[in-house]
């Protein structure tokens, strides 16, 4: 029998380590996984009751271990009245409980082969909203989401939330929303009955109120290669953005797949920085991009410099002193005016345009 190996990434102060353990058959992306035995899923729990405090510096600094074997203990007699997107979800939800972001297990990877709805939430702080739709339904691409399923939106937000990793709220604000369009998941949480059936109740400027039924698709749709705010041109054209993207497009929303950048504002002599992730590129690494950027500072004479994180989902966290640390020591000799952008758009208003 061939078993699928998936990795749970264990990250506790600089010591990197993996759990190995089967979950599930693997499966091919033109087939549907196959499911396990209940002694199979079992010895898998077992298995990662046995290794998660083995291989992690420290797996009890959120909770106990009496609360961690608590839970394994439940879930070993659940298993044999779940089904395999229960039992995937319930292990996510007993990773989840060490409480670090690195210590996970990934719903989105390909050999889970859990679907999506064709829609994009995004969080604001007035709620969630419908951030992208498919085409059929562009009228209503903006609304508010008011149910998902048979819940409150801000309760099916919450459900959600409890089965991810975290390393703080602000993680959770950010992820959560690109599980909320997954039938597996919203069923597995008692939050959507029919998995072939999804339905999401919007609220539009208005008041009024429509609900919105969508059919699961394939895991690797256009779907899968959506950033959270990525502009339109990066969609098919099954799919519209509830932004609308064009020269007159903010600059924190520009090129949000472009790993590191900058542009030079001459009238306000204000360098803008924007890096969305933590890695090096193929042609230019880290440090020879912060170099440039220096360059730049002492050319240009800069007077007010901006280092835009907020599209910024992490990476190799051993590069970040290479990037944000420098400046902190550099710059403030050298310009009037430094800040660092961290938190997303909040306001519908702000990015609705």
């Amino acid at each position: 029998m061939k078993f699928l190996k998936l990795s749970f990434k264990v990250l506790a102060i600089s010591l990197i380590c993996q759990i190995i353990f089967n979950i599930g058959i693997f499966a091919q992306q033109d087939s549907a996984p196959e499911d396990l035995t209940t002694d199979q899923w079992r010895e898998d729990l077992r298995y990662l009751a046995e290794q998660m405090p083995k291989v992690h510096k420290n797996a009890f600094h959120t909770i106990s271990k009496k609360q961690f074997e608590a839970a394994v203990k439940k879930l070993y007699k659940q298993i044999p009245s779940l089904k395999r997107h229960q039992i995937i979800v319930e292990l996510s939800r007993l990773t989840a409980m060490i409480g670090d972001g690195h210590t996970d297990l990934w719903l989105g990877h390909d050999a889970i082969g859990f679907h999506q709805y064709p829609l994009r939430v995004y969080l604001f702080d007035e709620g969630l909203y419908l951030q992208a739709v498919e085409s059929r339904y562009a009228e209503f691409v903006g609304n508010q989401i008011v149910k998902i399923g048979k819940l409150p939106a801000e309760k099916a937000f919450e459900k959600v939330s409890e089965i991810l990793a975290r390393d703080n709220e602000f993680y959770l604000k950010a992820y959560t929303p690109r599980y909320l369009n997954s039938p597996e998941i919203l069923n597995a949480l008692g939050i959507m009955d029919d998995m072939n059936k999804g339905e999401y109740t919007v609220r539009d400027k208005t008041g009024k109120l429509t609900t919105l039924t969508f059919s699961p698709g394939n895991t690797n749709d256009d779907l899968n290669s959506w950033s959270v705010e990525a502009p339109q041109n990066t969609f098919s054209d099954k799919f519209v953005n509830a932004r609308k993207f064009d020269k007159n497009t903010p600059l924190y929303l520009k090129d949000v797949q472009d790993i590191f950048w900058y542009e030079y504002l001459p009238d306000s002599k204000m360098l803008y920085v924007k890096v969305n992730t933590i890695r090096n590129k193929s042609d230019e690494t880290i440090e020879a991009f912060a170099d440039r950027v220096f360059q730049v500072v002492d050319e240009k004479n800069v007077e007010k410099f901006v280092l835009d994180i907020r599209q910024n989902g992490g990476g190799n966290q051993s590069r970040a002193a290479e990037l944000l640390g420098l400046p902190i020591s550099t710059l403030n000799n050298k310009v009037k005016d430094y800040d660092i952008k961290y938190s997303r758009s909040s306001k519908p208003r702000d990015y609705f345009r």
